[in-house]
């Protein structure tokens, strides 16, 4: 099977492990493994971008895509209390509230040096689950808002929460009036399919024209550093990101990267953070496809002083 790279279209590209077991996710899909068959779950990574992704991510279907609407999503009177004791951890404990102060030490940061306007207003956090995040980050200075997958959530309308429950992939329209100052994308993306559709339709329907983006997921820096069988290489997992494949994407998207930076404080694997600008270029959902990788090459050289892992 030939197989190009769904970030930089390149077939530079090596298969460096497969499955020969079904993880917990997949179980519960019923997705079950034969022996050495050409169906089990790989990994693979562009020798052009150094983008890693599953097999999965190759795949007509989205096949880990029921794994949230019918297992993850549900946030009744059974198990809000789980999510209180998480609002209540303390900051050495709780990863929304460092990931919180880490926003805005960068937002204080960025205007500061003029480099953004980006003080207060709107803001938006996308795959944004039980809507913790945005109760955590909301203040006098930000009105915050979550969007997920429909779902049933008792929990953000306990904290009065704006909470849309909308597929972004099917959205149309705004959310609002105006559109947002602030978009966050954490834990999100790696669950993306055509993550590339997802975030144009981030620029052209939600982000305002000097807005900010911030994005966390896996770093591919988890491969080498991580046992194979870590949960951070689930099956719910599509692909993992480092500062050259995610400036390939950026190039790509018309998005100004401001910068990356790779962390394992918060959590027992390594994230990879960064903050990207609009260029105020609307992209045709159809244009990616015919990037050029000669042209994308010259464009990501400016962030190869990032340490490409």
């Amino acid at each position: 099977m030939r197989v190009s790279c769904p970030n930089c279209h390149s077939n530079k590209v090596k298969k460096f492990y497969t499955y020969l077991k079904n993880d917990i996710y997949e179980e519960k899909l019923k997705i079950f493994y034969k022996k050495k068959s050409i169906h089990n779950r790989k990994w693979f990574v562009c020798k052009n971008c150094n983008f890693y992704f599953s097999s999965y991510a190759i795949l007509s279907k989205d096949i880990m895509s029921k794994i949230y609407k019918n297992i993850y999503r549900k946030i009744d009177s059974n198990n809000i209390s789980r999510y209180e004791k998480l609002l209540k951890l303390p900051l050495a404990l709780s990863m929304n509230k460092q990931r919180v102060n880490f926003i805005k030490k960068n937002l204080n940061e960025f205007n500061k040096k003029k480099i953004i306007n980006c003080k207060s207003g709107l803001h938006l956090d996308i795959g944004g689950g039980s809507g913790i995040f945005s109760i955590q980050f909301r203040d006098k200075k930000w009105k915050s808002a979550a969007m997920d997958l429909p779902m049933e959530n008792l929990f953000s309308k306990k904290y009065k929460l704006q909470y849309y429950s909308k597929n972004i992939i099917k959205l149309k329209k705004n959310l609002t009036k105006k559109k947002y100052n602030l978009i966050t994308i954490i834990d999100t993306l790696e669950h993306i399919k055509d993550f590339k559709k997802f975030l144009i339709k981030v620029k052209n329907i939600l982000l305002d024209r000097e807005g900010l983006i911030f994005v966390d997921c896996p770093g591919n820096y988890n491969f080498g550093k991580k046992k194979i069988t870590h949960d951070i290489f689930n099956s719910c997992h599509y692909n993992m990101w480092c500062a050259n494949s995610f400036s390939n994407l950026a190039s790509q998207l018309d998005f100004e990267v401001l910068n990356f930076s790779i962390s394992s404080e918060e959590k027992d694997f390594y994230s990879f953070k960064c903050f990207l600008i609009n260029k105020k270029k609307k992209i045709n959902a159809n244009q990616y496809l015919n990037f050029s990788l000669e042209s994308n090459k010259s464009k990501s050289l400016k962030y190869l002083n990032y340490r490409s892992i």
